[in-house]
């Protein structure tokens, strides 16, 4: 079975200014993420591998959205480097 999801979450909106990510930006990719987790639930997907970029490697409050992405749906990410 196939299936997709798209939804622009902007999660590095505003961090060249402020050096986080907003709340605004943060129950974007919330809201995004939970979703995606609903439709690896529905179809039975056990593996999955998630991956960050650029904007969790240079919030000050990357790891903090890591770690909350992690207690609420249960996917870990890996901050990966340039």
């Amino acid at each position: 079975m196939v299936d997709s999801h798209s939804q622009i979450a902007r999660l590095g909106e505003g961090l060249h200014e402020t050096g986080r990510l907003s709340e605004a930006s943060i129950e974007r990719a919330m809201d995004a993420l939970n979703a995606i987790r609903g439709k690896l639930k529905t179809h039975g997907v056990g593996k999955v591998r998630c991956i960050a970029t650029e904007a969790c490697r240079k919030a000050e409050n990357g790891p903090d959205f890591i770690q909350r992405v992690h207690d609420e749906t249960g996917l870990t990410f890996k901050i990966i480097g340039a």
